[in-house]
């Protein structure tokens, strides 16, 4: 039974994010006895890898032209495809309910004895 590619496209950049030109990230499907995304990079015609994921999700991170990207975005074995963006984070936490102006980390050697004090004021 051949499977059918459903209609795909590849997703943009939504947002704060910088696309980055040419470089995209292609998440698989799930399937039982998927081969690692390296292998199945090679059989949709990608024959080079930048980043191989395996943990969180399945896929490969590759350069890719837009066309090559649409078209890889349409094969069954192919969850989705995503431009490559930079994201960047800026947060500030305020109304702490600690009540000290500053923290104290402490990391401990081995053997239990202080190693490193850091301290740091709070800017709230």
């Amino acid at each position: 039974m051949a499977q059918q590619a459903a209609e795909a496209s590849v997703m943009s950049v939504q947002g704060a994010g910088k696309a980055i030109a040419g470089s995209y990230i292609v998440v698989l499907k799930s399937a039982p006895g998927l081969a690692r995304a390296a292998e199945v990079a090679l059989g949709l015609g990608v024959s080079t890898v930048r980043h191989e994921y395996s943990r969180a999700l399945k896929g490969f991170a590759a350069n890719l032209s837009d066309a090559e990207a649409a078209r890889i975005a349409r094969d069954p074995r192919v969850a989705y495809v995503e431009q490559d963006q930079v994201v960047t984070i800026d947060v500030t936490q305020s109304g702490g309910t600690w009540g000290n102006d500053v923290h104290v980390l402490e990391h401990r050697g081995r053997r239990g004895g202080l190693h490193h004090r850091h301290r740091y004021p709070v800017l709230a």
